[in-house]
């Protein structure tokens, strides 16, 4: 696809892809035989060149959400006990937590679930069991972002592929 057909992107996104395009780790990347590609994080670290963020600021942000969201977890789980104590027929709590911009973190808490084991084929309940889920940008349609991308490929795939 040419650069031209990008015009819903921004001139910051087309430096990444270009960057992203040309890192050494990813010249001869490809879609294997299990329908999937990785990207180093080399190439991330590459992309940072476009902001005046540092590898090293990145990763103290990541010690930071690490322990911040371990922490909105336990209190909401401390919570969250409390909570089934006092409602019996609850049987989950879900916790959101915004985040500066438009990113959010979201935690939900199932008093008991049950499963089904593979491997002993028997059905097992696990107790206070916890999903999470980290949401890092809601970004507009109108400014080239990742809603824009989705939306742009959407379009192509039904073209493609609709009947």
């Amino acid at each position: 696809m040419s650069q031209d057909n990008k015009e819903y992107l921004t001139k910051t996104i087309h430096d990444k892809i270009n960057i992203i395009k040309n890192h050494d780790s990813f010249k001869d990347a490809t879609i294997g035989e299990d329908h999937s590609t990785k990207i180093a994080k080399e190439v991330y670290l590459a992309s940072l060149k476009t902001t005046s963020i540092t590898p090293e600021q990145i990763k103290e942000l990541q010690a930071h959400d690490h322990e911040y969201f371990a922490a909105v977890t336990h209190i909401t789980g401390e919570m969250g006990m409390e909570h089934f104590d006092k409602n019996k027929d609850a049987t989950k709590v879900t916790v959101v937590a915004a985040l500066p911009g438009k990113g959010k973190y979201s935690a939900v808490i199932t008093k008991e679930e049950k499963f089904y084991n593979p491997q002993s084929k028997e059905e097992v309940t696990k107790y206070g069991n916890i999903t999470n889920k980290l949401v890092t940008s809601h970004a507009k349609k109108d400014n080239g972002s990742i809603s824009t991308v989705i939306a742009h490929f959407n379009k192509l795939a039904k073209d493609k592929f609709a009947d």
